[in-house]
């Protein structure tokens, strides 16, 4: 399960192509998604039906495994566990990710992750748009202020 940019990209391809050995992987692009995910919305109906969709989707596929490609769906994980149900294992990327930004981060700084994680009390998110979705996301799912800086699309 991921964005249909995600599943789009390169750098997703050759991913697939080094690490799937020998899988049967379907890809299930879920648009409107993450933006749902992002929404402030008091009646999530509409993020429960389009999840029950994409699930039942992957049921039908009798998959045994689903990647969460996407670090919004996170937010919905125990959501997709629960309609997927036992038998079926879900990998959440964001925690790798998290990682991976923090490797980044203090590389690009030149300090350690620990020095990081103390230059930044506050939490700070970079977005590709002006940012109100992840503002808005970030207080309802975690319930901290943060500060969201913009950057241009690569």
């Amino acid at each position: 399960m991921a964005t249909q940019a995600t599943l789009g990209s390169h750098r997703f391809e050759l991913l697939m192509r080094t690490h799937a050995g020998c899988a049967c992987i379907h890809l299930i692009p879920c648009p409107g998604l993450a933006g749902l995910i992002e929404r402030d919305d008091p009646e999530p109906s509409h993020l429960f039906d389009l999840l029950a969709g994409h699930c039942t989707r992957l049921k039908r596929l009798n998959v045994d495994v689903v990647v969460l490609g996407c670090t919004h769906y996170s937010f919905v994980r125990d959501v997709i566990e629960r309609m997927l149900g036992p038998g079926v294992t879900v990998i959440d990327t964001a925690h790798a990710v998290a990682q991976q930004v923090r490797r980044l981060a203090s590389t690009v700084h030149g300090c350690s992750a620990a020095q990081v994680n103390a230059a930044a009390p506050a939490l700070r998110v970079m977005a590709s748009d002006d940012g109100h979705g992840v503002r808005t996301m970030v207080n309802r799912w975690l319930g901290v202020p943060c500060q969201v800086e913009t950057w241009p699309r690569v």
